[in-house]
C-alpha cells in the first residue's frame, strides 16, 4: 500500500511540475512579446500638428496642396511678367512707341543724335489717327499728323515725340505772321557745338529722310499747316518742324513735307509763342478706329447753315 500511494503521489507531482514549467513558458512568451511591442511603438513617430491632419485627412490635405501650388505658381508668373524675367516675359515690341504710344514709357537718357532714322512702324496703311500736344508754358497746342499723306515723316515725327527727343528744346525761329520753328537739338545745349550758334537751326537728329512733297500745293501752307524745315535742300528733313501762323499759301514754296495741322483752338496759342520759347514735352496719343488727318471733333461739329437767298 505504501508505495502505491508513493507512485501517485509522484506522478500528482509531476503534473504539477510539468504544468508549472508550461505556464512559466507562456508567461514568458508573453512578457517577450510584449517588450517587443513596447520597443516597436517607441520607435513608431508620434503624430501632431499638420502631420497628424494630414494622416487623418489626406484627400482635402491633397486639395490644399494644389491650390497652394497653383497659387505659387500664379504668383511666379505675374512676377516674370511684371519684372521681364524668362520666357514668362511679355513679347518685346519694338514699336510699341507706335502701336501703343500712351503705354510707351521711355527709358534711359534722352537720345539727340542717332546713327540711322528710326525702324519703320507707321506707313501710309496705317489705320488710326495720331494725335500731338505740344506742352509750353503759354499753353498746349495739339495737332493731327497724317501718316496717309506723308508717312516717312509722320514715322520720324511720332518717334522722336516719344522718345523726348523735343523735352526742353525751344522754338528757335518766330516770324510773326508766318511761322514758328523748333527741333534743332542744339538749343537745348548751345556748348555742344561751338563752331555754330545755339539758334541757328542747322542742327539735326543725326541722320536725314527724302521728301514726299504735298500734291495739293499750295492749299495746304495755310494757317495751322505743320511741315518739316530744311537747310533749302532737297531730301534734308530730319528733326526740324515749323507751324505756319498766317495763311503761307503764297509765300511758301512746294519744298517742304506737309505732315500734319494744329486745332482751331491751338492757333491763337501758336501765334503767342516767341523766340526762345521752351517745349517740355510732346505727348502722343493714338486711336486707331478714328481717321487719319481729320480732328475728332471736326467729325461732331454742326455744319454751318447756308445763307438764305436775297429775293
Amino acid at each position: 500500500m505504501p508505495k502505491t500511494n508513493t507512485k501517485r503521489g509522484a506522478s500528482r507531482s509531476a503534473v504539477k511540475i510539468r504544468q508549472a514549467h508550461a505556464t512559466a513558458i507562456e508567461d514568458r512568451a508573453v512578457r517577450t512579446v510584449s517588450a517587443q511591442m513596447r520597443r516597436v511603438d517607441k520607435r513608431k513617430p508620434r503624430r501632431s500638428g499638420l502631420a497628424a491632419f494630414s494622416h487623418q485627412f489626406p484627400i482635402l490635405t491633397s486639395a490644399i496642396g494644389v491650390i497652394l501650388v497653383a497659387l505659387v505658381l500664379w504668383g511666379g508668373f505675374g512676377f516674370a511678367q511684371k519684372n521681364q524675367l524668362g520666357p514668362f516675359a511679355p513679347k518685346f515690341d519694338a514699336c510699341l512707341w507706335a502701336d501703343a504710344p500712351a503705354n510707351f514709357k521711355l527709358s534711359g537718357t534722352i537720345v539727340r543724335h542717332y546713327s540711322a532714322p528710326p525702324r519703320t512702324c507707321i506707313t501710309a496703311g496705317t489705320h488710326g489717327l495720331y494725335l500731338a500736344t505740344i506742352h509750353t508754358a503759354r499753353g498746349n497746342i495739339v495737332m493731327e499728323v497724317d501718316q496717309t499723306k506723308a508717312p516717312v515723316a509722320v514715322n520720324n515725327f511720332v518717334f522722336l515725340a516719344t522718345h523726348g527727343f523735343y523735352n526742353g528744346l525751344t522754338f528757335h525761329r518766330v516770324v510773326p505772321q508766318f511761322i514758328i520753328q523748333t527741333g534743332d537739338p542744339r538749343s537745348i545745349n548751345p556748348k555742344a557745338d561751338t563752331s555754330q550758334g545755339a539758334t541757328d537751326g542747322s542742327d539735326g537728329p543725326g541722320y536725314t529722310f527724302n521728301d514726299v512733297l504735298p500734291s495739293t500745293y499750295p492749299s495746304v501752307y495755310s494757317a495751322g499747316a505743320v511741315a518739316m524745315a530744311n537747310p533749302g535742300k532737297p531730301s534734308q528733313s530730319g528733326s526740324q518742324f515749323f507751324i505756319t501762323t498766317a495763311d503761307d499759301t503764297q509765300r511758301l514754296q512746294n519744298n517742304y513735307i506737309f505732315f500734319g495741322r494744329i486745332s482751331n483752338p491751338s492757333l491763337p496759342i501758336a501765334e503767342s509763342i516767341v523766340q526762345g520759347d521752351t517745349i517740355s514735352s510732346i505727348t502722343v496719343s493714338y486711336d486707331p478706329n478714328a481717321t487719319a488727318g481729320i480732328f475728332p471733333d471736326a467729325l461732331n461739329a454742326t455744319p454751318t447753315p447756308a445763307p438764305t437767298a436775297t429775293p
